[in-house]
């Protein structure tokens, strides 16, 4: 006949020898585990040890995220990312989430209801002639369709990135690189041998970079949130940086940044977006 002195008289002693530390007192005001309560829902008495020390696995973030509106694609840049290892990251977000492409012209109809591109074309053409003013109003208007929808991460925005934000994303402290990697990887005006581009291409349809993300060189000049005044007017100006297919590899190299007016907008110049935590766009860095 089985008793309960009996089963308790058992348990200790399959405790003991599974984990010999477990049932010690430590001080003289500590109390000896419930045993039988241990064992509610357990069939093997061996497990005991072991359930008592699982623990949860600390949620993890995902590699790609997409947004429930636009389709946008967006890579995770973690705190562990190498890219941080070389690149100054003061202010920047633990982990965010950076635009694997250029907002297209079809993703920015979709949230705007316009298009506003010079070179209208196919869905995967990235939108551009779009000023400072317009692109912060995108990230603004898509953050308050998706909270309104409940598909926003809690405690996240969209928002346009910060240039160090923008250099993590490539790895390098300067937007200086040899020439051979920006002809693999952007769309600059002699990237073709004997024609120059003239205009904007598909996003893309040149080699991602070691983070998984396309055209942070060439096709269209990014927006940044960096912001400078007019050494004449005072007036505010913010950072475009990238360079685009309206100038060659050289003149990238030489002078990788452009300052541009609030209300400018060329054929060159587009935006990539950045899901993180908001940020003060009143200041002149994060």
């Amino acid at each position: 006949e089985i008793t309960l002195q009996g089963l308790t008289s058992y348990v200790s002693k399959r405790v003991q020898r599974d984990s010999p530390g477990l049932l010690q007192v430590q001080d003289s005001d500590a109390q000896q585990p419930n045993l039988m309560g241990n064992l509610r829902g357990s069939v093997l008495l061996g497990k005991v040890s072991q359930r008592r020390r699982m623990t949860q696995p600390e949620p993890s973030l995902t590699k790609f995220y997409t947004s429930a509106t636009t389709g946008l694609e967006l890579v995770l840049i973690s705190a562990s990312s190498a890219a941080r290892q070389s690149t100054d990251h003061e202010g920047v977000p633990a982990n965010f989430y950076l635009g694997k492409y250029e907002v297209t012209q079809e993703q920015y109809y979709q949230v705007m209801g316009d298009n506003p591109s010079h070179n209208k074309g196919t869905k995967n053409l990235p939108v551009e002639k779009v000023s400072v003013l317009d692109a912060i109003a995108f990230c603004e208007k898509l953050t308050d369709m998706e909270a309104k929808s409940g598909s926003l991460p809690k405690g996240l925005v969209y928002r346009l990135p910060w240039k160090n934000e923008w250099n993590i994303a490539h790895g390098k402290s300067e937007s200086r690189v040899d020439r051979n990697p920006l002809i693999e990887m952007g769309w600059f005006r002699d990237s073709n041998k004997g024609s120059p581009i003239e205009h904007t291409s598909r996003v893309g349809s040149k080699d991602q970079n070691s983070l998984g993300i396309h055209d942070l060189y060439g096709n269209v000049a990014e927006i940044c949130l960096n912001q400078d005044a007019d050494d004449v007017t005072g007036d505010p100006k913010y950072l475009v940086t990238g360079g685009s297919f309206f100038v060659e590899t050289g003149t990238f190299l030489a002078n990788p940044d452009e300052w541009v007016a609030p209300e400018t907008r060329r054929a060159y110049i587009g935006f990539r977006v950045l899901l993180g935590p908001p940020t003060d766009t009143t200041s002149s860095k994060p």
